[in-house]
């Protein structure tokens, strides 16, 4: 009788550690959380939430707040970003193309890899944000604040930089840029 509830309990034990385990076993880069998504439909707020993944293409997120949000591999293609704010969220290999960010903040964002293709960025502010190997080709970045900006490897062909203001950034090779009264890059 003592090895048959042995044995039972050694079987409920595993059962139990069979169901629990894959909680603890979560992929580092998994997908958004359903309810944060939601939340953010409805009230466009969504701090610290996780967003990766997410299609949030052409969606209007006009003065969105996603403050500390990650959005890695998220596709915000052809959305309306005017005026949201990004600071210290996480957009690495984000889709950006064709969006509208217009004077959106992105202090302190990493958006590295990200694809900025075509972006309206003017008047936005990415002063300390992470854009390795971003693609900015043919982005507007006229009238943006780059300072402490990190490009290196990015994409800035036909990029508009008119009267960017770019002290403190890291260009594509590295070399640190200080802008002149025309928003130019001079080293």
């Amino acid at each position: 009788m003592k090895k048959s509830k042995g044995k039972i309990k050694t079987l409920i034990l595993v059962a139990g550690i069979i169901l629990v385990l894959p909680f603890f076993i979560a992929e580092p880069g998994q997908a958004f959380q359903p309810d944060d998504l939601e939340f953010l439909r409805t009230t466009k707020q969504c701090f610290n939430c996780n967003l990766s993944g997410a299609d949030l293409s052409n969606k209007n997120l006009r003065n969105a707040d996603l403050s500390n949000t990650i959005l890695s591999r998220a596709n915000l293609s052809g959305a309306d970003l005017s005026y949201a704010s990004f600071p210290r969220a996480t957009l690495s290999s984000a889709n950006l193309s064709n969006a509208t960010l217009y004077r959106a903040n992105f202090t302190g964002a990493v958006l590295d890899g990200a694809d900025l293709r075509r972006t309206n960025l003017s008047g936005a502010d990415l002063s300390s944000a992470v854009l390795t190997n971003a693609n900015l080709s043919g982005a507007n970045l006229s009238g943006t604040t780059l300072v402490g900006a990190d490009f290196t490897g990015a994409d800035l062909s036909g990029a508009d930089l008119t009267n960017a203001y770019m002290t403190g950034a890291i260009w594509t090779d590295g070399k640190e840029c200080k802008s002149d009264s025309r928003g130019e890059c001079k080293r």
